[in-house]
């Protein structure tokens, strides 16, 4: 039978006992608080990451650095709790969107003080004109932004592309107006021309936006200073020419007029004389060809019967008032010359049509001499 082994009285083994029950209980709390950490850690990951988009504004969520909403009606806007992971998982990005404006100054000119204000060409914008006008002007453009993801995204700032793009419409437009158009006559169409060019560069370049308006303001102004008393000379000298301009046009215009008007009336006599000259032939040519089918055969009555109708046409014509007989002297040949003068026949009234005349003895025309 073991004796039991009575507990040790040396200090130096109780103290390590209590050390012992000591570390004991510090890493038990510090497991406990460990474990509180770690669950606050958690349930703040999975809180932290919820949010919601502010009122007016649009989100995307980065995922590595790539959107997750590529269309504009996947954005993610106001209305809802949306979920993300934390950086650098996902990263949550305010997109622009809305209306937005760009102002082109390529054609303003510097702000000054002076009271004498003079045309700066060093620092001074403008625009050139056709005809060599000079003008400045200051154009907005407002627009709305029709596909956000690529206009945040794909550009770093499209507001400075677009404003190339005013300003290369604007000089290349300008161009074609002078500057008397581009203040008065023809402004609007101005306007809708370089809205025109603006658009379709948008297009081009997909800037993800869509224009709305274009619009000068303030008003387009002519150059300051002295080069302003030159420029209105100039203006007026190319408004003198215009009018000097138009006025031949429209006169050419009328001589064109007139002579296109008098080239169909001279074809349209001449159609009448050609069938008028037409038919006459086809008349003779019948009659020829009766004559021909009635004595053909017999040159002899074919003879009398043309010295037949010869007589006539000579009786017919000397019983006319238009025919005037002279008698010529003779020229050695011991006999006398007749001279037969036919008189032309009286004009037609302008508004009469030309009829076909009967037909004439062969070789017998107004006008022949006997």
């Amino acid at each position: 039978m073991s004796t039991p082994v009575p507990p040790s009285s040396d200090p130096v083994d109780s103290r390590a006992d209590a050390g012992t029950q000591a570390l004991t209980q510090a890493l038990r709390g510090g497991y406990f608080i460990l474990n509180g950490v770690i669950i606050a850690l958690i349930a703040y990951f999975f809180v932290s990451n919820w949010f919601r988009v502010e009122p007016g504004k649009s989100a995307v969520v980065l995922r590595f650095g790539r959107p997750l909403q590529t269309a504009k009606d996947s954005l993610l806007r106001d209305g809802r709790i949306h979920f993300a992971w934390p950086f650098p998982i996902d990263e949550k990005v305010i997109v622009t969107g809305g209306e937005q404006a760009v102002v082109s100054t390529v054609g303003w000119y510097a702000p000054s003080s002076s009271a004498t204000v003079q045309f700066d060409e060093a620092n001074d914008g403008y625009i050139l004109c056709e005809g060599g006008g000079m003008l400045h002007l200051k154009s907005t453009v407002d627009y709305v932004i029709d596909d956000p993801i690529r206009y945040n995204f794909s550009f770093q700032n499209v507001d400075p592309v677009l404003r190339c793009v005013m300003d290369s419409a604007l000089t290349t437009v300008a161009a074609r107006f002078t500057s008397e158009d581009i203040r008065e006559r023809r402004r609007s169409e101005f306007l809708s021309a370089v809205e025109r060019q603006v658009k379709d560069l948008a297009q081009r370049y997909r800037l993800g936006i869509e224009i709305r308006t274009i619009r000068l303001d303030p008003a387009p102004a002519l150059p300051r200073g002295d080069l302003q008393q030159e420029q209105t000379k100039l203006l007026q000298a190319l408004q003198n020419q215009s009018t000097r301009e138009s006025a031949a046009r429209s006169k050419a215009q009328t001589l064109r007029l007139h002579a296109e008007t008098e080239v169909a009336r001279i074809q349209s006599d001449a159609k009448v004389q050609g069938e008028s000259i037409k038919s006459r032939v086809q008349i003779e040519a019948r009659d020829f060809d009766s004559l021909l089918r009635n004595y053909g055969g017999d040159p002899v009555l074919l003879r009398a019967e043309l010295e037949r109708r010869l007589v006539e046409s000579l009786r017919s014509l000397l019983s006319s008032d238009m025919v005037q007989l002279y008698v010529l002297p003779s020229q050695g040949t011991g006999r006398a010359a007749v001279n037969m003068q036919i008189g032309a026949p009286p004009a037609k009234p302008p508004t009469s049509r030309m009829m076909s005349a009967p037909p004439r003895p062969f070789g017998l025309n107004p006008g022949d001499n006997l």
